[in-house]
């Protein structure tokens, strides 16, 4: 490899669509250097990396539970129900609940087995 090896930059876009005139919209702009080799033995091509990056960034601040489950669907570019679908895909666990939550839940539903006739 030489200093002079050329790299790909990935640039996020600011969607413009869906505001109010005058308003801009509220996001950050990323740049990122990505060496033409890396993204041929990937055998991809820049936006899909691009969106593979997003998907694996939300995924992991959802996980790390640095952001909620909206927030990890629109950074990833989905809606919930769509990333719930993504994160069950791999075998990620959306709503992790503490043992006495699930024992109370087994409860109520023992009860309601019981009630009906």
């Amino acid at each position: 490899m030489t200093c002079r090896e050329r790299y790909v930059i990935i640039r996020s876009k600011n969607n413009k669509k869906h505001l109010p005139k005058g308003k801009k919209p509220m996001t950050e702009t990323m740049q990122m250097e990505i060496p033409q080799d890396i993204l041929a033995a990937l055998k991809t091509g820049i936006q899909d990396f691009s969106q593979y990056m997003r998907v694996t960034a939300a995924i992991a601040c959802f996980q790390e539970k640095k952001l909620s489950l909206g927030k990890a669907a629109q950074l990833a570019g989905y809606n919930r129900l769509d990333f719930l679908d993504l994160l069950a895909e791999k075998s990620i666990v959306a709503f992790d609940y503490d043992e006495s939550f699930t024992e109370s839940e087994l409860q109520g539903v023992s009860r309601l087995a019981e009630i009906k006739p």
